[in-house]
């Protein structure tokens, strides 16, 4: 099983660039490098990112499903953490398999989303360094996790059914 690395702090997140938004809609498998100097409640098993739009809503997310333990959970439940207003960040349990996963939450920019079109169809580059207001709404935040909730687990059987394939031909060659 692959370990992942530490994802950066929430509070330190940076905007995408383009090359990580072709990474994440090209490659949604994760990472297999491993940080032993991090403490436990830092590590997590798997991520999984994607791009999100919730019914009855105008905005698109990028969201990121960080596998962790039920002792990273209650170790984070009991810490007086304060969400940024740019992140949503909940805990989502699968009913099938009972995974638990970190789920974070950050508004996509128009002007990232145009960038990036423009840049996979067109080659074209763009550099527009416009500060846009992405905080999220108390209405924005419930909206989004109980849709996110509801469609979770095709996302991520769909994810785990597309690196499928790769995980059997990794072992048959070995």
């Amino acid at each position: 099983m692959n370990t992942m690395t530490q994802n950066q702090q929430n509070s330190n997140m940076q905007p995408m660039t383009i090359s990580q938004t072709i990474q994440v809609i090209q490659g949604t498998q994760p990472s297999s490098t491993i940080n032993v100097s991090q403490p436990q409640e830092n590590v997590f098993m798997a991520e999984y990112s994607f791009f999100y739009k919730a019914y009855n809503d105008l905005q698109i997310y990028h969201i990121t499903c960080e596998e962790i333990s039920f002792e990273v959970v209650l170790n984070n439940l009991t810490q007086n953490y304060v969400q940024p207003n740019n992140l949503h960040v909940f805990y989502f349990q699968q009913p099938d398999d009972k995974k638990i996963y970190k789920v974070i939450c950050e508004i996509v920019s128009y002007n990232f989303i145009i960038c990036t079109l423009n840049k996979i169809k067109y080659g074209i580059e763009q550099n527009l360094n416009v500060q846009e207001n992405l905080d999220f709404s108390k209405e924005h935040k419930e909206n989004l996790e109980f849709r996110l909730k509801q469609d979770l687990n095709n996302y991520l059987a769909l994810i785990y059914t597309s690196l499928q394939p790769m995980v059997d031909n990794n072992i048959i060659d070995n």
